[in-house]
């Protein structure tokens, strides 16, 4: 360039976020600076302010401030004020007639709440995800929670969580304002996946892992102090106020996710199953984080969400580990209980054979009636009619009912005759009173599991059906009459 007389221009662009002193520009571009041939400088490009980006659709639409304010404002955070994206965004409006030319007006007019609800792009999402690691340490620690519950929490969740990070409902409008979440009535979005994603990545596993497990562990100690207060209700009249409040979270829905979470201690689960038994030694925690699983799938089961029941039951199990039956049998039944009766309302046979068998193996006969009955059921719906057959004779064989392997039509004609002459003494009255007589709780279980394998034997047209058919007569007349008798 010397010898020839000329001089060149060379011109670059880089994000300062993005390059460091380490940097092989940073270090070329010292020595630039360093060398007394060349001459360097420096422009500093900052994105448009609110009021430029009011000034631009101003222009362009040549309305005044007050009828363009609330548009800006949205424009603004869709677009962190970055030029190109604002063009990009306004053009998107213009070209799917969110925002239209109205005759009836004589002037653009546009839908507010359709552009309220519009994502952030995804290019501007990744510009707003890679400034989060300059933004102030609290705030960051107010995201990271907030990127916890996944793409979307709400306000009154915030605000039981101020106890546990002071501060986190004051810097809400800072991230609205920044375009890092949106705010549709009580309910927060974060804009776009991609910054969510980025909030929770710049944890490492272990720091999400404690994250979630003091999260889950606060809100399921609030819980309980909840279901403990809503139990002594009667003497509870010299509770304070704040306790009152708080007996309220009990049926409170929160928006956290992607659904409805229906309690407290759904959440509290959800957080804490997130960690997962491995980043839990302590024993004695992972017991109660298992009671509190079992409590959120009976809530979630009793809302008929079974899909939701039977991921907190499964985790319950989870929790008590490999000698789970050895821990805590009572409770280990009865988070396989309701893992059975889940996994039958959504019709998944192979979860039912495989809960039902892990308790058939551990607990007395009489324990699994329950379970054993909705399996019964399960295979009947699935139409595993002859192995639904063979499970309920094997069952009631164990319960010493005189049901043989093999009937032959001399035994069905005998058992018939022998029911023939229990049931022909009874009249009206007598069969009156059965209906209502109570009937114990182990008498009703093995009704049902007649009932259950009952289906099977006359879809297949059994040699069993008669034989069922006069042991549950014969049963329901000694030990009264319910639904499943009838």
């Amino acid at each position: 360039l010397r010898k020839v007389g000329h001089c060149c221009l060379f011109i670059g662009l880089y994000r300062e976020d993005e390059v460091d002193d380490d940097h092989p520009f940073s270090i070329q571009y010292s020595y630039l600076q360093m060398s007394s041939n060349i001459n360097t400088s420096e422009v500093k490009l900052s994105g448009l302010s609110k009021k430029d980006v009011a000034d631009m659709i101003i222009a362009e639409l040549r309305l005044p401030m007050r009828l363009v304010r609330e548009l800006a404002d949205v424009v603004y955070k869709k677009t962190s004020g970055h030029a190109y994206f604002i063009v990009e965004l306004l053009n998107s409006l213009l070209r799917d007639n969110i925002i239209s030319y109205s005759p009836k007006r004589y002037r653009y007019a546009w839908d507010q709440s359709r552009i309220d609800l519009i994502q952030t792009g995804e290019s501007v999402a990744e510009l707003i995800a890679s400034n989060l690691s300059s933004l102030p340490g609290d705030i960051q620690s107010a995201l990271r929670i907030l990127s916890c519950f996944g793409i979307q929490t709400d306000i009154p969740l915030l605000q039981i969580l101020e106890d546990f990070e002071s501060g986190i409902i004051s810097h809400l409008d800072e991230f609205i304002e920044r375009g890092i979440i949106d705010r549709a009535g009580p309910i927060l979005i974060f804009t776009h996946d991609l910054i969510q994603q980025e909030a929770y990545e710049a944890m490492s596993l272990a720091e999400r892992h404690t994250l979630h497990l003091e999260i889950g562990q606060f809100l399921g100690e609030l819980a309980s102090i909840d279901d403990a207060s809503s139990e002594c209700e009667s003497a509870a009249d010299s509770i304070t106020t704040g306790m009152d409040e708080l007996r309220l979270l009990d049926d409170q829905a929160f928006f956290v996710g992607s659904r409805i979470t229906s309690s407290l201690i759904s959440i509290a689960c959800e957080q804490i199953d997130l960690a997962g038994p491995d980043a839990v030694a302590d024993n004695y925690r992972r017991l109660i984080f298992s009671e509190w699983n079992l409590s959120a799938g009976q809530k979630t089961s009793h809302q008929s969400d079974f899909r939701a029941a039977l991921y907190y039951f499964s985790k319950g199990i989870e929790f008590l580990g490999r000698e789970c039956w050895l821990n805590d049998v009572r409770l280990c039944l009865a988070l396989h209980e309701g893992a059975v009766s889940a996994a039958y309302a959504l019709g998944e046979a192979d979860q039912v054979v495989r809960y039902t068998e892990d308790v058939m193996s551990h607990v007395s006969l009489e324990d699994t009636l329950g379970v054993q009955q909705l399996l019964l059921r399960s295979l009947a719906q699935s139409g595993k009619h002859k192995e639904c057959i063979t499970r309920g004779v094997n069952i009631l064989r164990q319960l010493d009912f005189d049901i043989p392997i093999s009937p032959t039509m001399e035994i069905v004609m005998t058992s018939m005759a022998s029911t023939d002459c229990i049931a022909s003494p009874c009249g009206v009255d007598e069969i009156m009173k059965l209906c209502e007589k109570v009937v114990d709780e182990s008498a009703h279980c093995i009704v049902k599991i007649m009932d259950a394998f009952y289906i099977s034997c006359y879809a297949s047209a059994s040699a069993f059906l008669p034989l069922i058919s006069c042991e549950l007569v014969k049963y329901a007349l000694k030990h009264g009459i319910c639904q499943e008798s009838t």
